[in-house]
Parts: structure tokens; sequence; C-alpha cells
């Protein structure tokens, strides 16, 4: 129960796309500077550079954490 109020809490001071909101700029620049395409997610990036190949899960792109460079 004390989870579900306190989650309760937040989300009356906290809209869904906070966290979007608040990063959505920073994750476009650094995308930018890595040569990288922004996700729709702010905590990543994507490439198809064999460069980031150690961040491929699926073979078809790779996902770049980004969120040390955003915080």
């Amino acid at each position: 129960m004390l989870s579900a109020k306190v989650c309760g809490e937040l989300a009356k001071n906290f809209s869904p796309d906070y966290i979007f909101k608040k990063y959505r700029a920073l994750q476009l620049q650094v995308c930018s500077e890595k040569n990288i395409k922004a996700s729709k997610t702010v905590i990543f990036g994507l490439s198809s550079d064999d460069k980031y190949k150690k961040f491929n899960l699926d073979d078809f792109v790779n996902r770049c954490c980004v969120t040390n460079y955003i915080l």
C-alpha cells in the first residue's frame, strides 16, 4: 500500500513525459556530437556504425546508451 501511495503522489507532481521533456535537448546534442541518430527514448542513440557494434542486440541497430552524457 505504501508503494501505491508514493507512486500516486509522484504522479500528481510529474507528467508522463517529464523525463522526455527534461532531457530531449541534451539527448539530441549528445547524439549530434557522437554522429548517431536520437531514438524516441531519451536514454538511447542509434547507429549502424561498426564503431558501436558492442551495443548491438539484434543484428539490426546498435543501441548506444547516452545517459552518462545527459545526467
